[in-house]
């Protein structure tokens, strides 16, 4: 199934870019937004390429891990490690969202995912029940300085000395 451009403006861009800010956040990478911008439209895209193609049904999500770390590494947000936990925790807090607050919603409705996601809004809405916890997690990182897994915070220290050299 194609993803729309309104899906993808909508719903796909704003939980990419709070999942690369939350996750980084959590694992000691804490960056500004703007800084996640361009690696949030680049993995966007592969989001929503790899979804609308249908033989990669499953394989997104190995093709979303390797492209989140190599984008994190690319664009020097965090160091290896630091993009695989980032990429563990940015899936369990979807997850999260997914069981706790989509499961939910759906029964109520008495929709299956492949129903729902039939409906541009209603995937748009399936979207965002999925970034709750990214959001939160953002906050936290942005409010509350939180860092659940500090594996990143020296390797983003090392940067920023050598940067201020």
């Amino acid at each position: 199934m194609a993803t729309s451009v309104l899906v993808t403006v909508t719903a796909i861009l704003p939980q990419t870019l709070f999942l690369l800010y939350a996750s980084l956040g959590l694992v000691g990478a804490k960056t500004s937004l703007r800084r996640v911008i361009v690696p949030g439209l680049i993995l966007t895209a592969v989001v929503a390429v790899t979804r609308s193609i249908a033989l990669l049904f499953g394989w997104h999500i190995v093709i979303f891990l390797f492209s989140y770390v190599g984008i994190v590494r690319a664009f020097r947000l965090a160091s290896i490690l630091g993009g695989l936990a980032g990429a563990s925790l940015s899936f369990i807090l979807v997850v999260l969202g997914d069981v706790l607050l989509l499961a939910p919603f759906l029964a109520i409705l008495g929709l299956n995912y492949d129903e729902a996601v039939k409906s541009v809004w209603l995937h748009v809405t399936i979207g965002w029940l999925e970034s709750v916890f990214l959001i939160l997690a953002a906050l936290l990182v942005k409010w509350k300085s939180l860092v659940l897994l500090p594996i990143a915070a020296r390797h983003v220290m090392n940067h920023r000395r050598r940067e201020s050299l």
